[in-house]
């Protein structure tokens, strides 16, 4: 929440995504919450994946084999916590390797928690990250990198084959033996009231909203909880239009409250590309209101991309290439208020 601001003053916002897939994760990607990785073996046979996910105190790693004629024989998983993600520099100090930078998957120290020919399955404590001596707690913020190895084999007699498979992502040192990185990010755990009741004021004018950051400025007066509380005196959420042809009134009114990632939202909201319109919210620049609008609008389908002018489309064209937005903790997420026949709106949020 903020007090009223002109443009480019941003307030922070988290966001929380539904399942991210990532066939190469990468050091400094953004934050996720789930992860998915091919699990490769003998370097270049894709027998299944590996699924990462986690909750306030754990992590889950399923390890499913799902090519024809493969099974598992064997899992190991290990991890490391790297305490500075944008740093560019991988501390695989809790994986166990040899002097030279090979890994020892004998060494790795997780037993799963069931295990047969189609997959395997970890549940890894928060506070039980590495090995040996150098066991971390990890706190979110931080990076986790893991390696996960598999021994799988297929067929029997002349045309039996054993392989070793990895977790795809970056190689050790000197070995194709793989690890793969990335942020985890708490922001899913966002609570909001399922309704509040909330008075919407519209900028005035037409389109001239250049002097202040928003569409509609959106005091909730009644119904706030958790990260979504009561606006205080002087405070607002700022507001932007989903439908361009679909009215409402400023005024008092009670909203239905979904996080955009919620699928339980209406369906004509819920296939809006939260992703681009997240990391507009979060690289407003100096973009006025009425382009940001203006370019929402379209992104939503309400606005052709040949009526926007030559600063919205490049706006437009930076959003397109950023549909997979995952904001983290210090961002701003969107939050959709919706009341049945009128319009539905959204506002930024900060957790």
């Amino acid at each position: 929440m903020r007090k009223a601001i002109g443009i480019g003053g941003l307030a922070a916002l988290a966001i929380a995504v539904m399942f991210v897939t990532m066939t190469v994760p990468i050091v400094g990607a953004d934050p996720t919450y789930d992860v998915t990785v091919d699990l490769i073996a003998g370097q270049n046979t894709d027998v299944g994946y590996v699924h990462v996910w986690w909750d306030e105190d754990y992590f889950y790693v399923d390890i499913v084999i799902d090519a024809e004629g493969w099974t598992l024989t064997d899992s190991h998983v290990a991890m490391s916590v790297d305490e500075d993600p944008d740093d560019g520099i991988c501390d695989l100090g809790g994986i166990p390797q040899t002097k030279k930078g090979s890994p020892v998957p004998g060494h790795f120290p997780y037993e799963p928690v069931s295990e047969d020919a189609s997959g395997a399955s970890y549940k890894i404590s928060f506070d039980n990250i590495g090995y040996g001596d150098n066991v971390e707690t990890f706190e979110f913020g931080e990076e986790i990198c893991m390696a996960v190895h598999a021994v799988v084999e297929k067929g029997s007699g002349d045309s039996y084959q054993q392989q070793t498979a990895w977790g795809e992502g970056k190689p050790f040192n000197k070995s194709w033996a793989m690890y793969f990185c990335f942020e985890p990010s708490d922001v899913k755990r966002v609570k909001l009231p399922s309704s509040v009741t909330a008075k919407i004021t519209h900028y005035g004018g037409t389109y001239d909203c250049d002097s202040v950051d928003y569409y509609w400025k959106v005091e909730v007066t009644a119904g706030g909880s958790g990260n979504m509380p009561n606006s205080g005196t002087g405070e607002y959420y700022l507001g932007w239009c989903i439908d361009k042809t679909i009215g409402i009134n400023s005024g008092s009114q009670t909203f239905n409250v979904y996080a955009y990632y919620d699928s339980s939202m209406p369906s004509d909201e819920w296939t809006n590309p939260w992703g681009k319109i997240n990391w507009i919210l979060n690289n407003k620049g100096d973009y006025t209101g009425t382009e940001i609008q203006h370019v929402i609008w379209n992104l939503c389908g309400e606005w052709g991309y040949s009526s926007l002018t030559t600063r919205e489309k490049a706006l437009a064209d930076a959003a397109n290439t950023h549909g997979d937005f995952v904001p983290k903790i210090g961002d701003w997420m969107a939050v959709v208020l919706q009341n049945g026949s009128a319009q539905s709106i959204f506002i930024e949020v900060d957790p």
